[in-house]
């Protein structure tokens, strides 16, 4: 199945001066509810999303 099927990237909702550092931290709840692909599949997107654009620290993927 498609990550993002299940897994929809909410737009921010405050606008900062707050950069994504490339860092990625998952918690241990994420990390024990996703697989390693869909956590694989997130990270991705996040990476590319923060050459693309200004990222705040914190992302949201809430289920579809």
């Amino acid at each position: 199945m498609n990550t993002f099927e299940i897994w929809e990237h909410q737009p921010q909702e405050q606008e900062g001066n707050y950069l994504f550092s490339g860092t990625f931290y998952v918690t241990k709840g994420v990390s024990d509810k996703l697989s390693g692909q869909e956590i694989s599949d997130i990270y991705g997107y996040i990476q590319k999303l923060a050459q693309e654009k200004n990222l705040d620290y914190l992302q949201v993927f809430p289920e579809s």
